[in-house]
């Protein structure tokens, strides 16, 4: 593993920088507020992207990033890290989340009793109109890492996500232009609509954690396309698209069961019945110490990467 790690560390080195004009990701553009904290300046000029750039998801439309955003939420980011941390744990929030899971930071804490962890969360639009929200989030990721990268330092890279931010963080890693940056990732609650999955062993330092039951996770029958906008339709309250809807739950009756119990346990009290399938929160732990140590939480190899992933096979 030493070796391993020393070897990751030296290609690292060579990892695209951010296209910031002629800044560094290691000097980005600041303001300089009462006390001396640096904030980002608004983005200018648009960055380029490092790596490749393909569509995130297995579904269709306009997958295009706000590079300015990302370029400001990428600075933003880049100038929280404490550069004299060894370890950088970056935390990516999912939809309608902008903070780090308080048991993931708790966990992090605690298993780094004794310093030496940098704890960042990369803020991005994180909304249902996911199309722009996951593209510029992966451009905003892609910039964190190529800034990393830029900065130098025998730093090791960790990330962790849930659903949006699990997505995002799976489209990074699989550009293999970047993927030398990252130590270790685990991905909670991810997307089936995502483009790159790592739950049959496709990458022995990313696991991927999917409880039977979670909806986001379940794959999806008949037109993905189809059936991933009418769940944004019901997210964004788009009664016009009703047709659509019971169109896509008549291909996937097993999601119309799982919004019908999403429901319910919207309902006073039914929380403390019903358990919820995107909680990952029992995870945190063992997600931490898998990120620290390459162990997951049952004391197995990673190469034993996931729990509950048997879910129903996806059929056109």
């Amino acid at each position: 593993m030493q070796v391993h790690a020393v070897h990751r560390a030296r290609r690292r080195r060579s990892a695209p920088t951010l296209g910031m004009g002629h800044q560094s990701a290691a000097t980005p553009a600041t303001r300089a507020l009462p006390g001396g904290s640096p904030t980002p300046m608004p983005a200018a000029p648009a960055p380029h992207i490092p790596g490749t750039w393909t569509s995130p998801g297995r579904v269709g439309g306009e997958w295009t990033p706000d590079l300015m955003r990302a370029q400001y939420d990428a600075t933003s980011l880049l100038n929280s890290i404490d550069w004299t941390q060894r370890d950088i744990v970056i935390w990516v929030p999912g939809t309608s989340n902008h903070s780090t899971h308080p048991d993931f930071e708790k966990a992090v804490r605690s298993s780094w009793g004794n310093g030496g962890v940098s704890l960042s969360r990369m803020e991005y639009e994180a909304s249902w109109n996911m199309r722009p929200s996951v593209a510029t989030g992966v451009a905003t990721l892609k910039l964190v890492l190529a800034g990393i990268a830029a900065h130098g330092g025998n730093h090791r890279v960790m990330l962790a996500g849930e659903s949006q931010g699990a997505w995002i963080i799976g489209e990074a890693a699989a550009d293999p232009l970047l993927r030398p940056v990252i130590d270790r990732a685990i991905l909670m609650g991810h997307p089936f609509v995502a483009a790159h999955h790592y739950d049959a062993g496709q990458d022995p330092d990313i696991v991927e954690v999917n409880h039977r039951g979670d909806q986001v996770a379940t794959p999806i029958r008949g037109n993905v396309d189809n059936a991933f906008d009418a769940m944004l339709a019901i997210h964004q309250l788009q009664v016009w698209k009703l047709p659509a809807v019971v169109a896509a739950v008549a291909q996937n009756p097993i999601h119309g069961w799982m919004l019908l119990m999403s429901a319910i346990r919207a309902l006073p009290g039914a929380k403390l019945l019903l358990r919820n399938p995107h909680d990952y929160g029992k995870q945190m732990t063992g997600a931490v110490e898998f990120l620290r140590s390459g162990r997951f939480n049952d004391g197995r190899d990673a190469a034993l990467r996931s729990i509950d992933t048997s879910l129903m096979p996806a059929s056109a």
